[in-house]
């Protein structure tokens, strides 16, 4: 996993916040809105859950 917005980034909708990897394939995680990156709840290494929360965003 890659972490491409740290918390206080500001995105736009569509940016890429994380990348993840499943099976040698990259997938990008991106914003569905415009804001500030205000968390990001995984890390390198870390194994994802279902419907784990990732990142939050604070719409601006």
């Amino acid at each position: 996993m890659k972490i491409v917005a740290a918390p206080g980034t500001q995105v736009a909708a569509g940016d890429t916040i994380v990348i993840v990897e499943a099976m040698k394939q990259e997938s990008p995680i991106t914003s569905d809105v415009a804001g500030v990156v205000r968390s990001v709840e995984v890390g390198v290494g870390d194994v994802l859950g279902e419907s784990q929360v990732i990142a939050t965003v604070e719409e601006k």
